[in-house]
């Protein structure tokens, strides 16, 4: 994560990737984005994310993902 001063205030640069959820995530044009590793399953750290931010509303968030 990657902390930095934006005009209005905090902006948080995230990956979706190893941030959101487990880093081993591919895309395939029939079954779309999957995690083939087991007990994973996408942005399962969703609830970790809002905890942390609870405190700091006026955050502005950037997610990006290969």
């Amino acid at each position: 994560m990657a902390h930095i001063r934006g005009r209005s205030g905090l902006v948080l640069h995230l990956d979706f990737d190893g941030v959101l959820h487990h880093a081993d995530v591919w895309w395939h044009p029939r079954r779309g984005t999957h995690i083939e590793v087991p007990g994973h399953r996408r942005f399962e750290h969703i609830a970790l994310l809002e905890d942390a931010l609870t405190p700091f509303p006026k955050v502005a968030i950037v997610l990006s993902t290969s």
